[in-house]
């Protein structure tokens, strides 16, 4: 999801399906958090229910602050992820540490991710992005105001209603 800051991408999307039963947010991200080799439980993937699950990034810019170096190798582990099955190979393990399942991952990001992404497209076709306009909060308010009662609080608790019901 990118958009400007403020246009609700966590608001509108990530909060809400944060509250879903196989959801994981992620705030940052390490080498070893998909599977570490210290042991077979360790890391987000070996503890998704059947393997499968969505992870959440309510501001995926802490992802592209990391060194590029690690960036990169995150992006093949995605990558491998993306395709259904990652292996992590350790020096301490004498077998490879195996996941197989589905990931989804959605993420939210100011548009500054298309530089990084132009840069270093190494994940190719697998994210569908959906750019957000910014409206104009004030009219959004008092539009909701005015036809429905709503404040703010109330619209935030509505549209969490409203996209739980969905799911």
């Amino acid at each position: 999801l990118l958009g400007p800051p403020s246009t609700g991408k966590s608001e509108l999307c990530i909060t809400p399906l944060s509250k879903q039963l196989e959801t994981h947010t992620i705030s940052t991200i390490t080498e070893a958090s998909f599977i570490s080799a210290f042991n077979e439980k360790a890391g987000i993937l070996p503890n998704l229910r059947n393997g499968n699950g969505v992870l959440l990034f309510s501001d995926f810019s802490n992802f592209l602050a990391l060194n590029p170096e690690v960036r990169g190798k995150l992006q093949a582990q995605m990558r491998e992820i993306y395709d259904g099955k990652y292996q992590k190979h350790s020096g301490n393990r004498r077998n490879p540490v195996v996941w197989e399942g589905k990931v989804t991952i959605l993420a939210a990001c100011t548009p500054e991710l298309e530089r990084y992404w132009g840069l270093e497209n190494s994940l190719g076709d697998r994210f569908l992005q959906i750019q957000l306009i910014p409206p104009d909060p004030t009219v959004v308010n008092q539009f909701m105001l005015k036809q429905f009662g709503m404040d703010k609080s109330k619209i935030i608790a509505t549209t969490n209603k409203l996209i739980t019901n969905f799911l």
